[in-house]
């Protein structure tokens, strides 16, 4: 998806929107330049994937996931904006990415969003480069930010 808008909307018991960038079937499927402002997660839902712990499983999330299968890694998440969001109830933001050596996600400005009564705010593991959090607010939330240590975050 390449310069999207998704906005307005109020979910209940989803999984939540997902950013997928992927190199996957012979091709790149970049996600670039999207914004997702101003939507209300009402009531959160527990989607059950591979596992637990298997990185996919979770609460309703804003989920910006790259992954990339082949050795020559590109950026697959580009200028993504999460801005304005509420969530209630086991709900939240993730940004995650598979490769392991090579940055596949990059400027992600992730601000003004509020989170209540969850496990995770806002989470953030592998490798990523210039993710900006400004101004979230967290009612609570057991561990408002969950970032691997190999991410690029700034504070604001």
């Amino acid at each position: 998806g390449i310069d999207n808008i998704v906005t307005g909307n109020e979910f209940t018991r989803c999984s939540g929107i997902k950013l997928n960038g992927m190199y996957t079937y012979g091709g790149y499927r970049p996600s670039w330049y999207n914004d997702i402002s101003y939507n209300h997660f009402k009531e959160g839902y527990y989607t059950h994937w591979f596992g637990t712990n298997d990185g996919a499983s979770g609460e309703s999330s804003i989920w910006i996931y790259a992954a990339v299968n082949s050795q020559q890694a590109e950026q697959m998440i580009i200028a993504a904006n999460v801005n304005g969001n509420v969530f209630d109830n086991h709900s939240g933001i993730k940004v995650t990415s598979r490769h392991g050596s090579t940055a596949l996600t990059k400027d992600v400005i992730i601000q003004n969003n509020r989170m209540a009564n969850a496990d995770k705010g806002i989470t953030i593991n592998e490798k990523t480069e210039g993710i900006v959090l400004k101004n979230n607010a967290f009612e609570n939330v057991t561990k408002e930010y969950d970032i691997d240590t190999r991410a690029e975050v700034e504070y604001r």
